[in-house]
């Protein structure tokens, strides 16, 4: 009898048992506890920065900077003698020092007008000094010249930490993703996780900006060149021909402010007749008294 109520004892746990084991595993959203981000806290710039990964999610190395990130621009206004050969000098030094331009315009309205080029161009920081010590060998005359730098350094980590911190944040929803059973919870971790992927690509995106103004060096140049002096020599012949052209246009003016008083004109001829009237009336009085 003992035997036997081990026996059913026994099977009534083994069937107990596996029936908690068959229970499928239902996940919902708020019953899981995501671990803590990253703190985006201040480090060090000596500490390497953690790598960017791609938009595909590769694992390539998109930086191994571990120096500051300083931000080169700068502006340069000069007077040269020849607006072609100058450009052309500069696109040489460009070439050497492996820069480009991304803004040129050229202002030119004719010969008597001062004519100005543009340029803006960007230089690998490490040849930004090179390419600017460059650019007198060009000029006439220096107008201006400011250079001023920005230290992105703290910017610069700042994006890295938000990369970090979005990127957990997304491998997290993805495991709860595949965890998930009920339709409504999928749904809105697939909206979590789109999300997410448009804050890193927005991140990305101005890190690479940011990485790119580090990289290469900006620098606004200005050159011009003035219209020449004309200097006119006046001869005795050139004078007596000035001479009468002022005076038929002196007569002309003359002329013609005679011609502006027509009223006065028109109201003078009444009255010279009326005087000439007079006149002779009181000539006739004058003979008829002497005649009595």
């Amino acid at each position: 009898m003992k035997t036997l109520f081990a026996f059913v004892l026994l099977s009534s746990v083994i069937l107990t048992a596996c029936h908690t084991e068959s229970q499928p595993e239902k996940v919902a959203i708020s019953e899981i506890q995501l671990a803590p981000l990253v703190e985006e806290k201040a480090m060090d710039v000596s500490t390497p920065l953690p790598p960017v990964a791609s938009s595909t999610g590769n694992s390539e190395e998109s930086s191994k900077d571990t120096g500051k990130k300083i931000v080169k621009e700068g502006q340069v206004n000069f007077e040269c003698r020849n607006i072609s050969k100058t450009r052309t000098a500069l696109y040489k030094s460009l070439a050497k020092l492996g820069g480009y331009i991304a803004v040129e315009r050229q202002n030119d309205e004719g010969d008597s007008t001062r004519k100005v080029y543009f340029m803006q161009v960007r230089v690998p920081a490490d040849n930004f000094e090179r390419f600017l010590s460059s650019v007198p060998e060009t000029a006439e005359r220096i107008d201006s010249k400011n250079i001023h730098m920005t230290d992105a350094t703290s910017e610069y980590i700042d994006l890295n930490a938000q990369l970090i911190n979005k990127k957990a944040l997304e491998a997290r929803y993805l495991e709860l993703l595949k965890k998930g059973t009920k339709i409504k919870d999928l749904l809105e971790i697939e909206n979590k996780v789109a999300e997410i992927r448009t804050d890193i690509e927005s991140t990305k995106g101005n890190l690479n900006y940011l990485s790119m103004q580090v990289a290469y060096s900006a620098l606004d140049i200005t050159f011009y060149v003035d219209p020449p002096i004309r200097i006119n020599v006046r001869t005795f012949g050139y004078r007596i021909v000035t001479a009468l052209s002022d005076g038929t246009n002196a007569l002309g003016s003359f002329f013609i402010g005679l011609l502006a008083m027509w009223p006065l004109w028109i109201l003078s001829i009444p009255g010279y007749f009326a005087v000439k009237s007079w006149k002779r009336k009181t000539a006739a009085k004058l003979a008829a008294q002497e005649a009595a």
